[in-house]
């Protein structure tokens, strides 16, 4: 059993991705059935997919977050996401990387819906941009010391390529 991308401590999951490695031949409906047994309140398993075997273990192309943006913020957020998107470059320095690097094209989407900040964030396997350095650059560093969560609610794998 593993997850292809890691869930950050306190940022809560709703659509992740968890392969399992079988020991015997199982359908997509009993596999759902068996974890379903065996979980705790909250936690559902909504789908599984069978794959054939040699198929290579599944990679992140892209992830969704979300978070709830108090009234009073909305004006300002929405001013900095607007700045933000017509940058050319989003240069950070990173702890543990020798020099500052370009994070402008993993940042696909920024946007506020009904309250909540959205963002999609291209994984890059050299190393990707993390939600709570685009909430840190909103001005939004601290929603989630205020009881705000981040939610990842979407993760996108790279398609299969046919052989």
């Amino acid at each position: 059993m593993s997850f292809p991308l890691a869930l950050a401590l306190g940022i809560e999951g709703r659509d992740e991705v968890l392969e399992l490695e079988l020991s015997e031949a199982l359908s997509g409906d009993e596999i759902l059935a068996r974890l379903a047994q065996h979980t705790i309140p909250g936690l559902q398993f909504l789908s599984a997919e069978i794959l054939p075997p040699g198929t290579g273990k599944a990679r992140v192309e892209r992830v969704a977050y979300e978070v709830f943006v108090p009234e009073d913020r909305l004006d300002m957020v929405q001013a900095r996401i607007e700045e933000l998107c017509h940058r050319s470059e989003l240069v950070l320095a990173k702890p543990g990387r020798s020099s500052p690097r370009d994070y402008r094209s993993q940042l696909e989407d920024l946007c506020l819906q009904n309250n909540r900040l959205r963002m999609t964030i291209r994984i890059d396997p050299q190393g990707s941009l993390h939600p709570r350095e685009v909430l840190g650059l909103l001005g939004l560093n601290d929603l989630e010391a205020n009881g705000y969560f981040l939610v990842r609610t979407n993760v996108g794998l790279v398609p299969e390529k046919c052989s």
